[in-house]
């Protein structure tokens, strides 16, 4: 079965978007707001669940996989990574200093460029 859509715009257009995330985040004016340290440390593990889920996943997709399988993974993948940067800015959102949310959006981007976009570019669809 054809798979519809490109696997390269989608991973791009993911990037672009935790780029954009971040590019957002940091143009909000700075607060004296203080966040919950319980809802900063929630948030917190719920991104870093999503980016390990996202890296393993995508380690774990192999060209031996069938393709429509494969770019399954990937997707997952690609939505795991980008939940990080929402939840960076999220918090930032709330309130939390602009230093302690910049690892939420520069983790994802590096973790697709690394992992996906590799695996994206090599893809046949």
């Amino acid at each position: 079965m054809k798979s519809r859509g490109s696997l390269r715009l989608v991973t791009v257009v993911m990037m672009g978007m935790c780029v954009f995330y971040g590019a957002m985040a940091f143009q909000l004016p700075v607060e004296t707001k203080v966040v919950d340290q319980s809802t900063f440390l929630v948030l917190s593990v719920l991104a870093a669940l999503g980016l390990l889920g996202g890296v393993g996943n995508a380690l774990l997709t192999s060209p031996m996989l069938p393709a429509n399988m494969a770019k399954t993974r990937l997707m997952i993948s690609l939505a795991l990574m980008e939940s990080a940067a929402l939840m960076g800015f999220v918090l930032r959102m709330m309130g939390s200093k602009p230093l302690t949310v910049l690892a939420f959006f520069i983790a994802p981007v590096v973790a697709i460029g690394l992992l996906i976009l590799p695996r994206a570019l090599a893809s046949q669809d």
